[in-house]
């Protein structure tokens, strides 16, 4: 019976020890995949109206409203676009788009001039977040 509890036991710290190192390479993806991200902005509630074409003219517009202290060559937009639309949402909600800005400092100035109240009029419904990703967010151990 020893016999059986040696190899249970063996066999529960082993587990342990593979549950620990698949949580540290979690943790670990989830923080390469934030800093890929980490030029991203997530932007909700731009109208359907506006087609991906559009997309960059109409972010440029929005950013020099947030921020027009910052000069335009600053805000160099790599790429745009949306997300899926959540299958819990109605067709009539608009989808996220995800914006990235060519230099993080940019980003930054514009996520806080975001936060501060009085966006101008015609984006006073938009949202804008950082984009991170949907990984082990506390990097602390469980």
């Amino acid at each position: 019976m020893d016999d059986f509890a040696e190899a249970h036991n063996g066999l529960a710290d082993k587990l342990h020890e593979l549950d620990t190192v698949l949580h540290d390479h979690a943790v670990k993806m989830a923080d390469m995949e934030d800093r890929s991200r980490r030029n991203n902005l997530r932007i909700r509630g731009i109208p359907e109206s506006v087609l991906n074409p559009a997309l960059p003219d109409y972010l440029l517009d929005l950013f020099q409203a947030l921020s027009p202290e910052t000069h335009p060559d600053q805000l160099i937009i790599d790429r745009a676009h949306r997300l899926r639309r959540p299958k819990h949402l109605p067709n009539s909600t608009a989808r996220d788009v995800i914006v990235r800005v060519h230099f993080y400092h940019a980003k930054e100035r514009l996520v806080r001039a975001s936060r501060t109240p009085g966006m101008p009029d015609p984006y006073k419904d938009l949202k804008i977040f950082t984009d991170l990703s949907a990984g082990p967010s506390n990097f602390g151990k469980a």
